[in-house]
C-alpha cells in the first residue's frame, strides 16, 4: 500500500468506520482522466495563479480539483494531465491556461516521486510547446 494511502486510511479510521469513503477514494484514483474540461486562472499583476481544474474521467463524470487539492493529486492524475498537454489534446483551453496548468503540475510537491517512479519525463514535451505559449519578456 502506498504511504499516502496508508495515511488516508489511518485518518479515515480515526474518523470512525468510514469504510465506504476509503473505497470511493481508491476508486477515484484508478479512473483515468480523459480530458481537462476547464481551468480557472486568476491573473494578478501579470502573474497567473491556477485556482481550479475541472477534469472529465473515464466514467464520464466531471471532477473538480481546487487549489488546496493539488497537493493530494495522485501521480497518475498528474501524469494523465501532462500527457494530454504534451499530445496537444487540450482543445478547450487557451494557450496561457495550458501554460499555467503545465507549470502547476510540474511544480507539484509530488513531482520528484512522479519522475522517479514512472516512465514520464518533462523532456517528452517539445521545447516549442512551452516557449511559444506566452510571450516572456527578456
Amino acid at each position: 500500500m502506498h504511504m499516502r494511502e496508508r495515511r488516508i486510511t489511518r485518518n479515515l479510521e480515526r474518523l470512525g468506520g468510514a469504510r465506504e469513503l476509503e473505497m470511493d477514494y481508491r476508486l477515484m484514483q484508478r479512473i483515468k482522466i480523459l480530458g481537462v474540461a476547464s481551468v480557472k486562472v486568476n491573473n494578478l499583476h501579470g502573474y497567473g495563479h491556477l485556482e481550479e481544474i475541472m477534469v472529465r474521467r473515464a466514467d464520464q463524470q466531471l471532477y473538480t480539483f481546487k487549489e488546496g487539492d493539488f497537493v493530494d493529486l495522485h501521480l497518475n492524475d498528474i501524469e494523465d494531465m501532462l500527457l494530454l498537454a504534451a499530445q496537444h489534446k487540450l482543445f478547450k483551453l487557451n494557450k496561457s491556461d495550458i501554460f499555467y496548468l503545465v507549470v502547476t503540475l510540474l511544480l507539484a510537491p509530488s513531482q520528484s516521486a512522479l519522475f522517479l517512479t514512472s516512465h514520464f519525463s518533462p523532456f517528452f514535451i517539445p521545447k516549442d510547446f512551452y516557449t511559444n505559449l506566452v510571450d516572456i519578456p527578456g
